[in-house]
């Protein structure tokens, strides 16, 4: 199943690697703190008369344990268990409704998540996680999403540990500045959303920033400000240019 995901990722991020998704590639980030492989896991889930419908797997990295980061492990098995439930759950009763449509009785739907650390320097970490999943239509859907984490002080970073409340649109400033520079850089070929701009503030929460070097990255899912087609957008800014909202460590 894995090679048909890493397939699927790769055809619906073709646009998104062009603007400067880096994150398709799945390199081992060295850093701070050790990391290893998470033991790979691969779960079929069946229906209440024992039919195979829904395979569900999980692979990536985590940090080797230690009594600094046991917290971030423990968070990622929480949100691996999270998955676990959900889709043995509300999302095993949809592919069971979807099955009705689809040519043949004898599919097995499949979902994935996969764990990456992005960052591991200076008693931070940014954790990130992609879900993809389909049960039938004309493609399946991929999700990206991290969580961050100060190790000295063992706890989550929330967006506004990070950023200042009430300067949001400082943030939107920028974001839009590194959008159109992309799109003018790609011909205006990206097709963003017309008033796309009223979408950024969507994704300023917890899960859909990480940390860089020397930036931030903001994370827009597919069907946020541009058409499936375009995949999802990484957008990279400087720390430099958000020094007017950032409190984190001040």
């Amino acid at each position: 199943m894995k090679n048909k995901v890493l397939t699927f990722l790769m055809v619906i991020g073709m646009v998104g690697l062009l603007v400067g998704c880096s994150k398709f590639t799945k390199a081992t980030v060295k850093g701070q703190y050790a990391q290893t492989e998470i033991e790979e896991i691969d779960n079929v889930y069946k229906t209440n008369k024992g039919k195979d419908i829904l395979d569900f797997s999980v692979l990536g990295t985590k940090l080797e344990d230690n009594e600094k980061t046991k917290f971030i492990n423990e968070a990622i098995e929480k949100e691996i268990e999270y998955d676990k439930e959900f889709y043995d759950g509300e999302y095993k009763e949809k592919c069971l409704e979807n099955l009705q449509y689809m040519a043949s009785d004898d599919i097995v739907f499949e979902a994935q998540l996969e764990t990456d650390i992005e960052y591991n320097k200076d008693d931070i970490v940014s954790v990130m996680y992609t879900r993809y999943d389909y049960c039938g239509g004309p493609h399946g859907h991929t999700y990206y999403y991290a969580d961050n984490f100060d190790v000295a002080e063992q706890k989550a970073i929330t967006f506004y540990d990070v950023f200042e409340k009430g300067k949001e649109d400082i943030i939107k400033k920028a974001i839009v500045k590194e959008v159109e520079r992309l799109d003018k850089e790609y011909h205006n070929q990206i097709g963003l959303f017309d008033k796309y701009e009223d979408y950024i503030p969507s994704i300023f929460d917890d899960q859909h920033f990480y940390f860089g070097d020397d930036k931030i990255i903001f994370i827009f899912d597919t069907d946020i400000i541009a058409p499936y087609a375009a995949g999802p957008f990484f957008i990279e800014i400087p720390v430099k240019e958000l020094k007017d909202v950032i409190i984190f460590r001040k």
